[in-house]
């Protein structure tokens, strides 16, 4: 399985990720997730992957749910999370990772989910499974 986290700042900015992804040759909007390691808790690896992809560490977050992105061809869950509070760490991406952060408003991300401009499928369903939540259990209101 695998885990992707929604970072969330305190002014309501999302920390999305920009990857250039070979298949598809070109550049998406993506949200920090990562292959659960052997033995690993799932929420461990959702934090290990803020720290690592998008530079941010918190201890704040919660379980939102998860999914199944390719069910006619593999058993893969995907556990999402979301994260508030958050404090800057050393990136600390994979060789073969080119990835740049960029902070972007909740609401213009999920406005750019429905506008066809995000669409990277694990992305899609993390954001606005994340809206939703928070809609619901927000730890602070986005300004």
């Amino acid at each position: 399985g695998a885990c992707a986290v929604v970072p969330v700042f305190g002014n309501g900015d999302l920390m999305m990720l920009r990857q250039f992804r070979y298949p598809m040759k070109q550049i998406f909007w993506e949200v920090p997730a990562g292959k659960i390691d052997a033995g690993e808790a799932q929420d461990k690896t959702a934090l290990r992957e803020l720290r690592e992809e998008a530079g941010v560490a918190t201890q704040d977050y919660a379980y939102v749910g998860h999914f199944y992105p390719g069910i006619g061809y593999s058993d893969e869950v995907i556990h999402i999370y979301v994260a508030w509070n958050l404090e800057s760490v050393p990136q600390a991406v994979d060789e073969d990772e080119f990835v740049t952060r960029e902070r972007l408003p909740f609401q213009k991300a999920v406005e750019m989910v429905h506008a066809g401009e995000i669409n990277d499928g694990k992305t899609v369903i993390c954001l606005l499974r994340a809206w939703e939540w928070w809609q619901n259990n927000a730890p602070f209101s986005l300004t």
